[in-house]
């Protein structure tokens, strides 16, 4: 007799049955052979066959075809093939369900594994130059809304960045670091054109270091809480060569503290180069070791020509305004005393902004900075509830001094010492620095609120002569 196909479905599970009017025939050789015992589903489901063969079939032998999980079911079970179907996964990891096969005859069921993957990103038509590309970036969820971005294998080697959680954390950080410095929650800050949501076609970015490896990556997030809602879909590609000269530099330092003068010996090179420094102390605090120092001073030029062309500055103005030509003394300023410093240097074609040499590097330390006997008063000439106007005097004309004008409160806030809450001040705010005899008038202060000048010698960012203080109160509101 011709089988009849029955459909029976039961709670968190899907049944289908081939039935016969008759019993089976005993046949205990019977087996089925699958030949497809692993199932893979996209983001988006779909359907699949499960192609099988029954080996000795009994007389009015079933298939039966059962899972438990609720996102797949059993759509049919035919003559060698039985098709599933599997919703989409809207949940924030891989799934995996079992399906079991089995025959009447067959002793055991025969297991098949299902799984389903998250929603992930697909970048295609990739064009690339030789500071520059240009990618599709096509998310299989559309609705979905994701973090896009840009980095290097640079910057993943020296930050220690190889898997999903520590990127996504370093990422994490830096929006909510940003949010706070702007005084926004972090859901609007990823919504001020840091997240992205469809398709993002055509995605250009320029004026990046040729010849280096760059990784683009996504993954979905819940802008709400900043909770990552996908692994990190990962992209990788290396920018065309840029031709390089050969350029030698000879550079002399001459520490005067709390100034450098460096001169530089072009050994007959006439184009322009860039030259710039790194506190090293900071370098290897934050990287650890200087075995990528290069690629931090290449970098560091292509930031600057970066933001410059953002703002609609041509490369040849760029270089005219960022860069050197010839040898020459320069005089490094504003560097810190008693520190160890790398100066590099490399050669920038003039039209293009491109590096066209290997870099340049000198590393030195910084002298020492030597206490000063400078002294400085305090004159407060006028207050009102919202002003003052306070003159600073020093007693060496040319000696350079910084000073600190915050509410008394505030300044408590920072330690319980003038050094440890100077040291921590520091570290968040620029100090103010000053020449000579100065009459500062301040406005938008606090009325009836205690305020703090603080005032001493500063010289290489280096503190020089004891602190010297004047407090003073402003007028209640009228």
């Amino acid at each position: 007799m011709r089988p009849l196909i029955l459909k029976l479905s039961v709670v968190l599970s899907a049944v289908v049955v081939l039935a016969c009017q008759s019993e089976p025939t005993p046949n205990l050789n019977s087996a089925i052979e699958i030949e497809n015992n692993i199932i893979s589903f996209g983001y988006a489901g779909g359907k699949a066959n499960i192609d099988f063969q029954i080996v000795n079939p009994a007389m009015g032998g079933k298939i039966e075809a059962t899972t438990t999980a609720e996102w797949l079911s059993i759509e049919s079970i035919g003559e060698s093939s039985i098709t599933i179907a599997a919703t989409p996964n809207e949940e924030n990891e891989e799934r995996t369900a079992m399906l079991i096969v089995s025959y009447s005859n067959a002793k055991d069921g025969y297991p098949v594994k299902v799984t389903q993957s998250i929603a992930g990103f697909s970048f295609e038509n990739l064009q690339v130059e030789t500071t520059s590309f240009t990618i599709d970036i096509l998310p299989e969820n559309k609705q979905g809304i994701y973090i896009l971005y840009l980095t290097t294998e640079t910057y993943l080697n020296q930050s220690n960045l190889h898997d999903d959680e520590s990127l996504y954390t370093d990422d994490i950080e830096y929006f909510q670091l940003q949010a706070s410095q702007q005084n926004i929650s972090l859901e609007e800050y990823l919504n001020n054109g840091v997240a992205s949501r469809g398709d993002v076609i055509g995605y250009h970015r320029e004026y990046l270091s040729p010849n280096n490896k760059f990784m683009l990556y996504a993954y979905y997030i819940d802008i709400k809480s900043g909770e990552r809602l996908s692994p990190i879909s990962r992209y990788w590609f290396t920018l065309e060569e840029v031709e390089l000269i050969d350029v030698s530099f000879d550079v002399t330092l001459k520490n005067n503290a709390p100034d450098v003068y460096i001169t530089v010996d072009t050994k007959g090179y006439e184009g322009s180069y860039y030259m710039n420094f790194v506190d090293m102390e900071d370098y290897l605090e934050f990287f650890g070791d200087d075995s990528n120092l290069s690629n931090y001073a290449l970098d560091d030029w292509w930031t600057v020509l970066n933001v410059f062309s953002s703002r609609g500055e041509n490369p040849a103005t760029i270089v005219e305004d960022w860069c050197y030509y010839g040898g020459g003394t320069y005089r490094a300023e504003h560097l810190k005393a008693d520190t160890p410093y790398a100066v590099y240097l490399f050669a920038i074609e003039e039209s293009t902004g491109y590096i066209i040499s290997e870099p340049f590097i000198t590393k030195f330390r910084t002298d020492p900075v030597p206490m000063s006997d400078l002294e400085i008063d305090f004159t407060v000439n006028e207050l009102t509830p919202t002003t003052a106007s306070v003159t600073i005097t020093p007693s060496i004309e040319d000696y350079t001094y910084g000073f600190i004008l915050v509410s008394l409160k505030d300044w408590e806030y920072f330690g319980s010492t003038d050094e440890e809450r100077f040291e921590n001040y520091i570290e968040w705010y620029a100090v103010e620095t000053r020449e000579g005899e100065q009459t500062l008038e301040i406005s938008d202060l606090e009325p009836r609120t205690d305020y703090l000048m603080l005032a001493f010698g500063y010289s290489g960012q280096t503190r020089t002569t004891q602190f010297f203080r004047q407090g003073f109160q402003t007028r209640p509101a009228q």
